[in-house]
């Protein structure tokens, strides 16, 4: 399963957002501030890190269709280390097909939230296409329900940029990137990953357009 993203797999980003934004389902509110960022480049976001979105990716590979949101960057690498999760936090990743609007309306929105329960982290996994009901299982481990994959977990940041590079560039007006240097090396995120049959992703449709937003619950 495509769970294991590391430096330098071949990904495609189609569209990236970092975006907390209010959500009412059954009577529960969440947070109704609209936040965007990459990497913990807002106050807000630093403040509320297992929120904040890095990245999101697509790709496919012959009939598989793979989704990637990456929350909780720039961790430097400890002892041990895990994952953090909160079970306030709702995760989504949507799914528009043949045509994008400006209100971003999408055909299915994939919703992903953690449970801990006795110590262990739990994925819920709901809205997923093929998956044929909601996937449950442990987290940092592949869950496979129909046609779906499933995992999240820690992982290496894929994100390749030279920081240092681009703060020279503002300061000069000069270009001084340097290929070779990546100040995401050996940096880790979580990654929620999402592997689907592309057919029950695509739905007969041409065109994909995929974005993420996360939201916290209030109270």
């Amino acid at each position: 399963m495509a769970g294991r993203i590391q430096k330098g797999a071949v990904m495609q980003r189609e569209l990236k957002l970092g975006l907390a934004t209010m959500l009412a389902l059954a009577g529960t509110t969440w947070s109704p501030l609209a936040r965007a960022a990459d990497h913990r480049e807002t106050p807000t976001t630093i403040a509320d890190a297992v929120a904040d979105i890095a990245d999101v990716y697509t790709w496919k590979d012959g009939n598989r269709f793979v989704l990637v949101m990456d929350c909780d960057g720039l961790r430097m690498p400890t002892p041990g280390q895990t994952a953090r999760f909160d079970e306030d936090v709702r995760y989504e990743l949507h799914i528009g097909r043949d045509s994008f609007t400006t209100t971003r309306q999408s055909e299915a929105d994939i919703v992903v939230r953690m449970k801990q329960e006795h110590g262990r982290w739990t994925v819920l996994a709901q809205n997923i296409p093929g998956a044929d009901g909601t996937v449950t299982g442990d987290a940092e481990s592949i869950i496979t329900k129909g046609s779906a994959k499933v995992f999240v977990g820690l992982r290496d940041d894929p994100f390749f940029f030279d920081l240092e590079g681009f703060r020279n560039t503002l300061m000069t007006g000069t270009l001084m990137f340097n290929p070779a240097r990546d100040t995401f090396a050996g940096m880790n995120t979580t990654a929620i990953v999402i592997e689907m049959d592309l057919n029950a992703v695509k739905q007969g449709s041409n065109k994909l357009y995929i974005w993420g937003t996360t939201a916290r619950k209030d109270g």
